[in-house]
């Protein structure tokens, strides 16, 4: 029988500091070379307005399955999220499907809890101070994610669209984290002296200036995974020591490398280092600047829908599909 469940049933099960610990495990995992995950295929529609994308993925222990993202950047219009999708996850002893799932949770806080992971392994260990670019439906699950893994005290964020929405995106964070929240006027002031900075925007250009960045700090760049656009400016790049989620997915897809790649300000040996080889080697860095660049991989929405369906499992409250058990019958018969 296959579940089936909604954005706000996935959100009730998921849980920041269990999904980051679900994550670090599959990065050993995956850098092991154990997990089957073939490249991203993106499909853009004729008027450019929007693209669909196509992540499937087998990993032994978690299974198979495949998450369909949409991205179109006129939904606002309709009334609807510029970002859709729905994850399946397949059983691997008969190919039936386990769960049916929106993928919009999943994508928001596996991404997060990603940048959990790097965080408590490139971080300082004394961070207080989280800066935040970019107010969409990341920003909120990487305070929850940074908090997980540091003392954080402070967290300030900017966004240029944010004004309509100030006060309830304010009251928001400040329900979800146990720290003080600010909605600063500039990207600057919000990098200011911060220990971590996250750029989780949908801008085409540099958000980021390196500039104002202190060395020891850990950059978080996850809203951009296009070639020809980026968040983060080269100076940021080149300044940092540059870890990937997977830099084989990053020289394919990352703008924020491939742009400064392309203008001989950097090598594409300086990006050639995983998440995966941190967390083997165990070596932390405090004192230099450090970039985590990710792209989102496959494998981490099938970790983050094995661990949700699970949870929704064991709760019993989850909506059951017959509809493939009824047809499986009918064409045995």
């Amino acid at each position: 029988m296959t579940l089936l469940l909604s954005k706000s049933e996935v959100g009730r099960y998921l849980v920041m500091e269990e999904l980051i610990n679900e994550m670090e495990a599959g990065f050993c995992v995956f850098s092991e070379g154990r997990v089957e995950m073939p490249q991203r295929i993106r499909l853009t529609t004729v008027d450019s307005v929007g693209y669909g994308a196509f992540m499937p993925c087998y990993m032994p222990g978690h299974g198979l399955g495949i998450k369909i993202n949409t991205n179109f950047r006129e939904n606002a219009n309709h009334g609807l999220p510029r970002i859709l999708g729905l994850l399946v996850l397949l059983d691997t002893a008969t190919g039936m499907p386990l769960a049916i799932m929106d993928s919009t949770a999943i994508t928001a806080f596996r991404t997060a809890a990603v940048s959990g992971v790097a965080m408590r392994n490139l971080a300082p260990d004394n961070s207080e101070i989280l800066g935040i670019l970019g107010a969409g439906v990341l920003s909120v699950p990487h305070m929850l994610a940074a908090s997980a893994v540091r003392n954080i005290r402070t967290v300030r964020i900017y966004s240029p669209h944010l004004s309509a929405r100030q006060e309830e995106f304010a009251l928001a964070a400040r329900a979800a984290v146990n720290a003080s929240v600010e909605v600063v006027s500039s990207a600057k002031e919000a990098v200011a002296n911060a220990d971590i900075v996250v750029t989780c925007t949908s801008s085409t250009i540099p958000v980021l200036d390196g500039r104002w960045l202190r060395p020891g700090t850990c950059v978080i760049a996850v809203g951009n995974a296009t070639p020809n656009s980026r968040e983060l400016d080269t100076t940021t790049v080149m300044r940092s020591r540059v870890i990937c989620d997977s830099w084989r997915a990053c020289i394919l897809e990352a703008g924020d490398l491939l742009i400064p790649i392309k203008e001989g300000s950097i090598t594409d040996a300086q990006i050639k280092h995983d998440l995966g080889d941190v967390l083997k080697s165990q070596q932390k860095s405090s004192s230099e600047l450090v970039l985590f660049k990710s792209v989102g991989l496959a494998f981490e929405d099938l970790i983050a829908a094995r661990y949700v369906c699970s949870k929704a499992i064991s709760s019993k409250t989850a909506t059951r599909f017959e509809f493939f058990d009824a047809t499986l019958k009918a064409m045995a018969s």
